[in-house]
């Protein structure tokens, strides 16, 4: 038996009134954070050689260059093995798109930052990493909310990452902190509390210790992605770009800037701002576990049409009633 993953594209678009503007606010990029050197080598008096010293090992700067007669270990890069069936394949493009946006305090470079290529190059690796693996999203539990923060703040989470409330959002601390970043965005809940439980499988230079496990690990992931946004209703999930305007006719997307991006549980509508007049382009991947005939249908309320690998297969366009078209392929 042979399994392949397909690309696939769907371009809606649905026509009717108009709407007010949107207004959206940019992330703003944070320089690399490095607890060790922050928390003993950042005072007047500190040993500067030393810290330097501790910088080279953590910035990984030793991969390419030694310093003098006694060299210094390469810290490893997190493992990437399954790396889709852990983290959302939407965090995995922003992160690569700008690490230091997307996760405050990331040692890890902005590979493509004045690359003109940048977006092709970002979406090829996502496409590639997106076939690693699945992630089973699950929602949070009310009820175990509070058993989390209980943990977090007692077994020694608070030491490195600072107090949080009761939503689990950081709190205002003096202290030098690891930030997170926005873990709803990034984990399912059963794939934080695996990490929880075993950190250095996946970042085997990491500083993080494991000091939960089992219903301990999931009841502090609860706590931390309790506003994690869920369709259980969805199977599998896409990247969208949403536009605001109005067409007779799905339009080309390459002319046009989206008003918002993100993934959503299968094509889902609910990405919309709006009740009508706006297009989506829904972008993801579908499993082919054997050869053979498969048929596609859309049905939309206006136009749509459909795209495998590149191809169009279902041409369902114009302005009309709900009205399905398909094809088999």
């Amino acid at each position: 038996m042979r399994v392949r993953w397909q690309r696939m594209l769907l371009l809606a678009v649905a026509a009717s009134l108009p709407l007010g503007p949107r207004t959206a606010a940019a992330a703003s990029a944070a320089p690399p954070i490095v607890p060790g050197f922050e928390r003993f080598f950042s005072g007047d008096k500190a040993d500067v050689a030393k810290g330097g010293q501790l910088l080279l090992g953590e910035l990984n700067c030793v991969s390419c260059h030694q310093p003098g007669d006694a060299p210094l270990s390469r810290k490893q890069a997190p493992v990437l093995d399954n790396v889709a069936g852990r983290t959302r394949v939407s965090y995995l493009k922003k992160f690569l798109s700008d690490p230091q946006a997307i996760k405050p305090g990331t040692t890890m470079p902005n590979l493509f930052a004045d690359d003109r290529e940048k977006a092709a190059k970002v979406e090829a690796l996502v496409h590639f990493l997106a076939t690693t693996g699945s992630l089973k999203l699950t929602r949070p539990d009310p009820k175990i909310v509070g058993l989390g923060k209980d943990i977090f703040h007692k077994v020694g989470c608070v030491a490195c990452h600072g107090p949080r409330d009761d939503k689990g959002q950081e709190l205002k601390t003096t202290s030098v902190v690891v930030p997170l970043g926005d873990l709803a965005v990034k984990y399912s809940i059963l794939s934080l509390a695996t990490f929880l439980e075993q950190p250095h499988q996946v970042r085997p230079s990491g500083r993080m210790p494991q000091i939960v496990a089992g219903k301990d690990a999931k009841d502090v992931a609860t706590y931390l992605l309790q506003a994690a946004k869920v369709d259980e209703q969805a199977r599998g999930s896409t990247t969208y770009a949403y536009y605001e305007g109005t067409w007779d006719k799905v339009p080309d997307f390459a002319k046009l800037k989206p008003n918002a991006t993100g993934s959503s549980g299968a094509f889902s509508l609910g990405v919309a701002k709006r009740g009508d007049n706006y297009a989506i382009k829904f972008e993801g991947f579908f499993k082919i576990d054997r050869d053979g005939e498969y048929k596609f249908s859309v049905n939309s309320d206006d136009g749509s049409k459909l795209y495998v690998d590149g191809q169009q297969v279902v041409d369902n366009d114009g302005v009309h009633p709900p009205h399905g078209g398909q094809r088999v392929g």
